[in-house]
């Protein structure tokens, strides 16, 4: 397909796209961001080979980009600042034992009301939020280690940060 014609058969496309990215990100700005690198990673000629409908392509494309700004913006979010709804307090490596003792309480006092939080949680909910994200493990181990799909692994972790913000 020349460039001006894909161009043109792209543009049906974005309302689909730009839905799909808004229910995934449930953020109106990253959502548009990420349709319009996925319609210029197509019109750079990255691949369509019309093996599948070009929607179903630029839905896979895009799902990719999904995951790809997902990753990026991963550590922007602290758990403080879920908890707190305040800005975030400095992480724990930047706390020496010359620091501000209010601040060393102020997150002893966090951490201690994210932990009763999680102790209210189902067990498997609670145990899937700290293997995955106080623990770090990688979704793979942690669905090996809970017999859990990966998508169920996002649903859990989903749903006690959700619990998290509710509290």
């Amino acid at each position: 397909m020349p460039n001006a014609d894909l161009a043109r058969d792209l543009e049906p496309h974005r309302g689909y796209l730009l839905r799909v990215a808004r229910l995934q990100l449930r953020d109106e700005a990253l959502a548009e961001d990420i349709v319009q690198e996925t319609l210029l990673a197509a019109l750079s000629g990255s691949g369509f080979s019309g093996r599948s409908s070009l929607r179903t392509w630029l839905t896979g494309v895009l799902k990719h980009k999904i995951v790809d700004a997902l990753r990026r913006r991963r550590g922007e979010c602290s758990l403080d600042a879920m908890l707190d709804g305040d800005d975030a307090l400095p992480p724990p490596q930047a706390l020496s034992e010359h620091a501000d003792p209010s601040l060393i309480a102020e997150h002893r006092q966090a951490l201690r009301r994210a932990q009763s939080r999680l102790e209210t949680l189902p067990a498997a909910l609670r145990r899937t939020f700290e293997l995955h994200v106080v623990l770090g493990h990688s979704a793979a181990e942690v669905c090996s280690a809970m017999d859990i799909t990966t998508s169920n692994l996002w649903v859990r972790v989903h749903r006690v940060r959700k619990e998290l913000l509710a509290a």
